[in-house]
């Protein structure tokens, strides 16, 4: 009985909205699906990318109805959204539906007022990530919910509360990489501990170009503070060095979930002026020629990828 009322709430949501998948419909397609979209350079709301490390992930399957909290430092109109979530049967569909919570770390689940949603009845198969980009009327203004302990929950399940559409890929045995929220299983309780994490990343519709090298968004490529943020580029590097999880404003250039010595060499690549002594100790680098050799060995070892050690 609870998924036959369930798959009538969604056919209802569904006409409501509209705004849904429509492929092959340029009037309809206003809320558009894209597979394995990149992490936005500067994301108003990022998690973690549990492919930095070692992950483990659970199925989008039956009923099962999978959640992640996370916080909203400024208020933004919301032009993207980037699930990490491994589509192998399109013909499940998804759902997601975005709450406020009053506390991120609840449990168990525990949502507020119903934000939107966003039902899709076919979505398309993925292999790390699904994004849903908003335009005109779609987008939305997510107001700031970073005080104390309140934030949003974003609920990911299935449409037809039957089929198993693929994973969620979380983070495994890595710590706590994203304090402000937790993954929870169908039951309502964490995974784990509740230091488990899922992929989540919102982009402002208003979002523009990053320029290359550049960490903080401010428009330059920077080794001391030139515009009064008090923190540079290079700082950022050299506070975030060796760090996984990690998203293009902590450091992370390449866009592979790390910050490293690929980081640092896109950074000075971009970076105006001399490279100094003085900057490479702040990484922990005493002398030019260790640089030089350390970068030897960057471009040995090649692209990485952490591995996934189970699905349920």
């Amino acid at each position: 009985m609870t998924s036959i009322w369930r798959l009538l709430q969604r056919l209802t949501i569904t006409c409501l909205v509209g705004a849904t998948f429509a492929a092959g419909s340029s009037a309809l397609a206003v809320v558009s699906l894209t597979a394995d979209p990149a992490f936005p350079d500067f994301p108003s709301i990022f998690t973690v990318n549990p492919l930095a490390g070692t992950t483990a992930s659970r199925n989008v399957a039956a009923d099962r109805m999978l959640r992640q909290t996370f916080k909203n430092p400024a208020t933004f109109d919301v032009g993207q959204i980037i699930v990490g979530l491994d589509v192998q049967d399109a013909n499940g569909g998804l759902v997601l539906n975005l709450y406020e919570v009053d506390d991120v770390n609840a449990s168990p689940w525990s949502p507020g007022a119903l934000v939107t949603t966003f039902s899709f009845p076919t979505t398309i198969d993925t292999d790390e990530r699904i994004g849903v980009s908003l335009t005109a009327g779609d987008i939305f203004e997510l107001p700031a919910r970073f005080e104390g302990t309140t934030g949003y929950g974003l609920e990911i399940s299935n449409f037809d509360a039957t089929t198993n559409i693929g994973a969620l890929v979380h983070t495994l045995n890595t710590g706590d990489l994203y304090a402000d929220g937790a993954f929870y299983t169908e039951s309502g309780g964490f995974s784990g501990s509740g230091d488990r994490d899922i992929a989540v990343a919102f982009a402002s519709a208003t979002a523009g170009p990053s320029t290359p090298g550049d960490v903080d968004g401010d428009g330059d490529v920077d080794a001391f503070e030139l515009d009064g943020d008090m923190i540079s580029d290079l700082d950022i590097i050299a506070a975030n060095f060796r760090s996984t999880g990690a998203v293009r404003t902590t450091g992370d250039l390449t866009g592979d979930g790390r910050v490293d010595l690929f980081d640092f060499r896109e950074w000075k690549s971009n970076f105006p002026g001399a490279v100094t002594p003085a900057m490479l100790a702040s990484l922990g680098i005493p002398e030019p020629t260790s640089l030089a050799t350390a970068l030897v060995a960057v471009a040995a070892i090649g692209a990485r990828r952490g591995r996934r050690e189970g699905t349920a």
